[in-house]
């Protein structure tokens, strides 16, 4: 349902908010209200200009050329998906992150699989700390490899939940 709201609002929304209304307004009309999910809507322009929102999912990474790390978190934190009305949230308002990126910068999207991965004492996987440096050179497939070897090294054992990671290198006008 909600992959298919996005789907339907995407080609002609000009906000990202947009898209999170009906989002938002799919999960009203076709839930019982007790339905949520988090989720990260974003969009890069050519000239590398990043917007962000992010309702309840946990922040990207962004990763610049000169080896910076930082997660990119909302100065103010909208609840997932579903939940928005009952928190009294408004993403026309709220929850939009906007950076710049530059030739070369990478931005890691990733599920909760991968920050809530603990290690043996129960600590939770550093994500900017540890996965930051992993994503300094290589091609973007071999920092991912590199990424699942540290989380397995971390943790001491194969994943106990799922995750999914998507890395994306920016290129000034590059769609890829």
């Amino acid at each position: 349902m909600v992959l298919a709201a996005f789907r339907e609002a995407a080609p002609d929304a000009v906000e990202l908010t947009e898209i999170a209304l009906r989002i938002e307004t799919a999960l009203d009309r076709s839930t019982d209200g007790e339905r949520f999910v988090t989720g990260l809507l974003a969009q890069v322009s050519d000239a590398g200009h990043l917007v962000v929102l992010n309702q309840g999912h946990p922040a990207p990474l962004l990763v610049t050329t000169d080896g910076r790390a930082e997660l990119i978190e909302p100065s103010v934190s909208l609840p997932p998906f579903g939940l928005t009305a009952l928190a009294g949230a408004d993403p026309q308002q709220e929850g939009v992150t906007r950076s710049t990126l530059h030739a070369g910068d990478r931005i890691l999207f990733y599920t909760d699989g991968l920050s809530e991965a603990r290690d043996g004492t129960g600590r939770f996987y550093p994500v900017a700390e540890r996965a930051g440096p992993l994503f300094a050179e290589g091609r973007p497939e071999t920092a991912l490899r590199r990424l699942r070897a540290d989380v397995a090294a971390f943790t001491g054992s194969a994943p106990n939940d799922d995750s999914a990671l998507l890395l994306l290198e920016f290129g000034p006008g590059n769609p890829a």
